[in-house]
């Protein structure tokens, strides 16, 4: 049979990738969406003074900074801000991904020694699934989402390793496995790790394939020892970490949602993760936008939240009970589950995002695709009915194609797309405000401000969108302002949220970029005044104090902008070794050149050694001007 044929199954799976390869591409635009270009703006740096290592350690995507996937970015400089050629490793990067992971079920199979046609089929077929469905088309051509696909990445590597070290074990290698086993976790979960954070995650994987599929396995010499130090005593500490360092009141402060309110609407979303997986489009449509999103504020409101709480909780303990027995189902429960372990549980992110399935969805079909094979392969069915079974596949595997080139198309044309989540999502804060942008460069100001003044009338308690309408009358003299002292009025008691101060740094580079010249500058320093000195921006104060000491900066007010650059650096403001500099310059700007070279030497100490060797050149160049002035001025 052909499927014995190793060149067959290989010329097989490549095939398939290549065809896939070529669907994505007809996805591929030019422009950069969203998160893309605040995440990538100083490639422009790197492509001007060739410095990767200062746009690396400058990363705020994520507590550690990802360096691996903003050095994977960094390598691309050269093609900002064109996102065509990003798109395209994006693409290769899934496909990468799609071919580990069916080697990683090729593997599996072959662990359990279950025949080979079986093992070839189920791994095509999942593989297939994975790399095609519709819930995953966002992730891959998502520039910025990349982070996301170079942790699974070395997520499946891990993996690979960690059953090569099984099968060597099994083989009585001990030396070999153990040290393929440990070298291979121990690299590619810290490469999984500073590509995004929930890279630890492998360790749940790895927890999952073991208490699960492999849990019947023979256990070889020393393995409670390797597992405890591999896998339990690391997932120890992690866990110790977040229950040290997570304070539901304050790290939930700046939500419109609380914590037990975020666990309970988790449990709906991931029901409709599910839902969307097998039945595309079905319970939620497919939209990089979900701030809409209903919040459970109990168990009965909605009464959905009861059903949903009741469905995960006994979905975890069958699978956690009956894992031996059934150990299919429990790995399609708890590999899926491991998936969303971070974050669709206690952090305070945002409550919907497709992408935390790019990984997490492999449980749920291998779980199905095995089941709907033995169903189909039962000798208690009659043959109208295996029949009727085989088609029903074909077509849910059409509507999932369908569902997918549908996406991808979408994609294509952003214009287009922002104008179709935008109808979907009139309710969507971020939804009205991306197509309103999309409006403003395709030049048609006049749609823009008709989305703002529509925000305004859906969202009255929020000040962000007469920001946006203010920055477009900036540049467009035939838009009418609107009434100032409504604006003053909504700043004087905003709900705290990103979109007001993403709206005032817009507004801001349009004053000191000098395109807004139709409005007295008094404008834009009551709006900072008013956002400064309320007390529901707390959460935002940082950035706020940091837009503010650049504001009164460029207006020759420097003793302002050190006091409000002081604050911004008391807070957990973005980049503060460039906030440093800048008070640096400043100090500078004043002639205080004394008080300058003790801020330098205190800079040097303050500073990491890379700061240090990528800020080097700058402290070196004003601490000669500061020497230089000051013999000068000595007689």
């Amino acid at each position: 049979m052909p499927i014995q044929s190793k060149v067959f199954r290989i010329s097989a799976i490549l095939l398939f990738l290549m065809l896939c390869g070529g669907l994505y591409s007809f996805g591929i635009s030019p422009l950069l969406i969203l998160d893309d270009d605040p995440n990538l703006s100083e490639l422009t740096q790197v492509k001007k003074h060739q410095n990767i290592l200062e746009f690396i350690q400058a990363g705020t995507a994520g507590p550690l900074g990802r360096p691996i996937s903003l050095f994977s970015f960094a390598l691309q400089a050269d093609s900002y801000p064109n996102a065509t050629s990003f798109k395209y490793i994006n693409i290769a990067i899934h496909l990468l991904i799609a071919g580990l992971i069916y080697n990683l079920l090729m593997m599996i199979g072959r662990l359990l020694k279950y025949p080979l046609r079986t093992v070839f089929l189920v791994s095509f077929i999942c593989t297939a699934i994975w790399t095609l469905s519709p819930i995953q088309v966002s992730t891959v051509l998502y520039v910025i989402q990349r982070m996301a696909q170079l942790s699974i990445l070395f997520i499946v590597f891990g993996l690979l390793f960690y059953l090569k070290g099984r099968e060597l074990l099994i083989q009585e290698k001990y030396l070999q496995g153990y040290l393929v086993a440990s070298v291979g976790l121990v690299i590619s979960g810290l490469l999984a790790i500073f590509s995004k954070e929930n890279g630890v995650l492998i360790l749940l994987y790895l927890w999952v394939v073991e208490a699960t599929v492999l849990s019947n396995l023979p256990k070889p010499r020393y393995w409670l020892y390797w597992k405890a130090v591999f896998i339990y005593a690391p997932l120890l500490i992690i866990a110790s970490y977040f229950a040290l360092t997570f304070h539901p009141e304050r790290d939930y402060s700046y939500r419109l949602f609380t914590f037990s309110e975020r666990l309970l609407t988790e449990s709906r979303i991931l029901l409709n993760y599910i839902g969307n997986i097998f039945i595309p489009g079905y319970f939620m449509k497919f939209n990089l936008f979900q701030d809409d999103y209903v919040v459970s504020k109990d168990l009965f409101t909605p009464i959905s939240t009861l059903f949903s709480v009741i469905t995960i909780i006994t979905s975890f303990f069958v699978a956690i009970i009956f894992r031996k027995k059934a150990p299919i189902l429990a790995f399609g429960i708890l590999w899926f589950f491991a998936g969303h372990a971070l974050e669709s549980t206690f952090l305070p992110l945002v409550l919907y995002f497709e992408h935390r399935n790019y990984l997490a969805l492999l449980g749920p079909v291998v779980g199905v695709v095995l089941g709907m094979l033995a169903l189909l392969q039962s000798e208690k069915l009659t043959p109208l009915i295996r029949k009727a079974m085989l088609g029903f596949s074909i077509g849910w595997v059409a509507l999932i194609l369908s569902a997918t080139l549908l996406e991808i198309s979408l994609w294509r044309d952003p214009f287009l797309q922002a104008v179709h989540w935008a109808e979907e999502k009139p309710l969507s804060r971020y939804a009205q405000s991306h197509v309103s942008t999309m409006y403003l460069y395709m030049k048609q100001p006049e749609k823009s401000i008709e989305r703002y003044k529509h925000m305004v009338d859906v969202f009255p308690k929020d000040v962000a969108p007469y920001i946006f309408w203010i920055d477009v009358a900036c540049e467009y003299p035939e838009i009418e302002p609107p009434d100032f002292n409504l604006v003053y009025q909504r700043l004087n008691n905003p709900p705290d949220n990103d979109g007001a101060v993403t709206g005032v740094q817009n507004l801001l580079d349009t004053y000191v970029s000098g395109k807004c010249q139709r409005f007295s500058p008094e404008i834009m320093t009551n709006i900072l005044s008013l956002l400064w000195n309320n007390p529901q921006m707390k959460n935002n104060r940082g950035v706020i104090s940091m837009w503010y000491a650049n504001w009164e900066a460029f207006q020759g007010h420097y003793v302002s902008a050190l006091q409000k650059i002081e604050e911004a650096l008391k807070h957990n403001v973005p980049k503060k070794d460039i906030a440093k500099l800048q008070k640096l310059g400043w100090i500078m700007e004043m002639g205080a050149f004394e008080e300058a070279l003790k801020y330098i030497k205190q800079l040097r100490l303050e500073f990491s050694m890379i700061q240090n060797r990528i800020h080097q050149e700058h402290l070196d160049r004003l601490e000669n001007i500061a020497i230089t002035k000051l013999e000068k001025s000595t007689p």
